[in-house]
């Protein structure tokens, strides 16, 4: 978001706004990638060619922190959203997130974080530790 790139900025790192869909860096690029609470946000339909960018942005031996809510299985506006206006979510289950993402990447970590006790209609929060794979994806 433009106030945390702002943030960023002042503490003189290198930020800027930017779209998952056109980051232009070169291949190798980078030691490592951290995406928090971003990825949720892209449609199903997107997120592997995303991910396959984001893989070919890394160093070979390169670490990608990907972090999002889950658990549940729908794509849509979140009908339980309290922003306004609501946001569009894509929440995979735990098994589909970790065969989404082990197309481009090892899954090194990958932990269930459960925010709201006992309540099943509440996504959980999916940690991942991630490594690309060599060559092309499977």
């Amino acid at each position: 978001s433009p106030e945390m790139v702002k943030l960023c900025q002042a503490k003189g790192l290198n930020a800027q706004v930017a779209d998952f869909a056109q980051l232009n860096f070169p291949a190798a690029s980078f030691d490592s990638l951290y995406a928090l609470n971003c990825l949720l946000h892209v449609p199903k339909q997107t997120l592997p060619e995303i991910l396959h960018q984001l893989k070919m942005m890394l160093k070979r031996d390169g670490l990608f922190y990907m972090g999002v809510y889950g658990g549940l299985e729908s794509e849509g506006i979140w009908e339980d959203d309290p922003h306004r206006p609501q946001r569009f979510f894509a929440f995979y289950n735990d098994e589909q997130i970790q065969e989404v993402v082990g197309r481009w990447f090892e899954v090194l970590y990958f932990q269930r974080i459960v925010v709201d006790q006992g309540v099943e209609s509440r996504p959980h929060f999916q940690s991942m530790i991630l490594r690309p794979l060599e060559g092309m994806s499977k």
